[in-house]
């Protein structure tokens, strides 16, 4: 999703997952680094950076969630050291 806060873009990625015995569902560093993703995705296509975004984890178990703001250097940084190597194992792998 792409939304608005006080006239800024960001973006953000709901999830559900089981909170088992914890107060609310674990937010994964996996989540960010698709949420960085789609950010770049998202500046590629509109040609607009969004600043910074949010996840949501909603528990599958009980009623909770979990909201967690995602500052831009965080996904810049889950981008380029995470997303993008492992866009480039997968790239190599095809290759075969």
């Amino acid at each position: 999703i792409v939304a608005e806060i006080d006239g800024t873009p960001v973006v953000g990625d709901w999830k559900n997952s089981t909170a088992k015995d914890k107060d609310k569902p674990e937010i994964y560093p996996e989540y960010i680094t698709q949420l960085s993703a789609y950010r770049e995705l998202y500046a590629e296509t509109t040609g607009i950076r969004a600043n910074g975004g949010f996840v949501v984890a909603f528990a599958k178990d009980k009623i909770a969630y979990n909201l967690r703001g995602i500052p831009p250097q965080e996904l810049d940084d889950h981008f380029i050291e995470v997303f993008l190597p492992a866009l480039k194992i997968c790239q190599f792998k095809r290759r075969k």
